[in-house]
């Protein structure tokens, strides 16, 4: 049962991630270490947690983040989750990552409001997750694979 003080959804302000590229070193030997930055970032979000009395959410859960980057570079979407969700994990908002089974991600456009930020809301998710069947078959005319030139 989650005992969240604001009754079961976790939101979160967070500073802004490192990827995945500066998150770990990986070592010649195959050994792999959290980078310093990657631990400064841990820190902070487990402080985060911490000052919200958050307690970690159990079943399956639903994530929503927004990243607002600090600057105008161009930034892969991709390379932020594993970070963020290895944080939240370390810092009590769940027990292990792969507690999530839907995640929405928006990266917003470069605004001096809230450059380098990540705003994130964690809630469990009621019901289930079973899909109908999908007839995956192509339309008539359609080719089932590109054709190259």
């Amino acid at each position: 049962m989650n005992t969240q003080p604001n009754g079961g959804v976790i939101r979160l302000k967070l500073p802004w991630p490192p990827s995945i590229n500066s998150y770990w070193l990986h070592t010649k030997t195959g050994q792999t270490f959290i980078t310093p930055k990657g631990r400064k970032f841990r820190q902070v979000v487990m402080a985060a947690c911490l000052v919200g009395n958050i307690q970690p959410m159990t079943g399956r859960l639903d994530i929503l983040i927004h990243y607002h980057p600090p600057d105008r570079r161009i930034r892969d979407i991709d390379n932020l989750q594993k970070a963020l969700m290895d944080a939240m994990k370390h810092g009590g908002c769940m027990a292990d990552d792969s507690q999530v089974k839907h995640m929405d991600v928006t990266m917003h456009d470069f605004a001096e409001a809230n450059a380098g930020r990540v705003f994130v809301t964690l809630r469990r998710i009621a019901g289930s997750l079973v899909q109908e069947e999908i007839d995956w078959t192509p339309a008539v005319g359609e080719p089932v694979y590109p054709e190259r030139k």
